[in-house]
C-alpha cells in the first residue's frame, strides 16, 4: 500500500489583488514617515546646554627686581711714602732744587737791637760735660810690700789619696795661685810637686775662697803662693 498518494489535480493561479499591494505599501510609509516626525520632535524638545564661562585664576606678575647697583672699582692701598728714603728707580732727570727763603735775622736789621745783644750774638756757648771715665781694670797684683794676703774665708782640706797613704808619702805642695777681685782661685800653677800629691792639692785649693783685695779703693786681682801640707797621722 503506497505511503502517499500521489494524486494529480489541478493548480490554481495566486491572484492577488492590486488593492492589497498599494494598501500595504502605503501603511509602510506612513510607519516611516512617523517614526522620522518622532526623532525630529525629540531632538527639538531636548536639554538646552547651557555653556558655562570657567573660571581662571591666573597669579599676579612677579615684581621686577631692582637694578643692580655698579660696584666701585677697588682702589689700590694707600701706602706712606718715606720721602727720605732712597728711591727704588734711578730719576731720569736731575732737577734742581727749589730755592730757599731766607729770612731776615736781627743782626740784619741795624738798630734793632743794641750791640752786645744776645739776639745778635746768640746764646753763650755750654761747655759740654765730660764723659765719666771708668778706670780701666788693673792687672793681677803680686803679693808684695802694700799688697797683703787676703784672708782665707772657705777651707776644704784635701783628700789623702789611698795610694800615697799606702806608700806613706807625705809632704808639702806649693801652687801658685790668681784670686780674682771676687776672691775665686783659679790659674792654678804647681811649683813645688810631690807626684802623688798634686792632684789633690789642686783639687782642694781650687775650692778654696778668699776675701777680696783692694788697691787705691779699686777691687784687684792678686797672685799668691799657697802652701798644702800632707801629714799622715800615727
Amino acid at each position: 500500500m503506497p505511503l502517499f498518494d500521489h494524486s494529480s489535480a489541478p493548480a490554481r493561479p495566486n491572484r492577488r489583488p492590486l488593492g492589497t499591494v498599494s494598501l500595504s505599501i502605503l501603511l509602510h510609509l506612513t510607519a516611516l514617515a512617523g517614526v522620522i516626525g518622532l526623532q525630529f520632535t525629540s531632538i527639538g524638545n531636548g536639554p538646552q546646554v547651557v555653556s558655562r564661562l570657567r573660571a581662571f585664576v591666573v597669579d599676579p606678575p612677579l615684581p621686577k627686581a631692582p637694578p643692580l647697583e655698579p660696584r666701585p672699582a677697588p682702589t689700590a692701598p694707600q701706602v706712606a711714602v718715606n720721602q727720605s728714603a732712597a728711591p727704588l728707580q734711578a730719576p731720569l732727570a736731575i732737577e734742581p732744587e727749589p730755592p730757599t727763603l731766607s729770612v731776615p735775622t736781627a743782626a740784619g736789621v741795624p738798630g734793632l737791637f743794641p750791640p752786645g745783644h744776645p739776639a745778635l750774638t746768640g746764646p753763650p756757648e755750654r761747655a759740654s760735660p765730660e764723659p765719666a771715665t771708668t778706670p780701666a781694670p788693673l792687672p793681677p797684683q803680686r803679693v808684695g810690700g802694700d799688697i797683703r794676703p787676703p784672708a782665707r774665708i772657705t777651707y776644704v782640706p784635701p783628700a789623702y789619696p789611698d795610694i800615697a797613704r799606702i806608700a806613706h808619702v807625705e809632704g808639702q805642695v806649693v801652687l801658685e795661685a790668681t784670686i780674682d777681685e771676687w776672691g775665686a782661685v783659679q790659674n792654678i800653677v804647681v811649683r813645688k810637686s810631690i807626684p802623688l800629691l798634686d792632684r789633690a792639692a789642686i783639687d782642694a785649693v781650687s775650692r778654696w775662697r778668699y776675701a777680696p783685695t783692694r788697691l787705691n779703693g779699686q777691687p784687684v786681682a792678686i797672685i799668691m803662693m799657697v802652701t798644702v801640707t800632707f801629714k799622715l797621722q800615727n
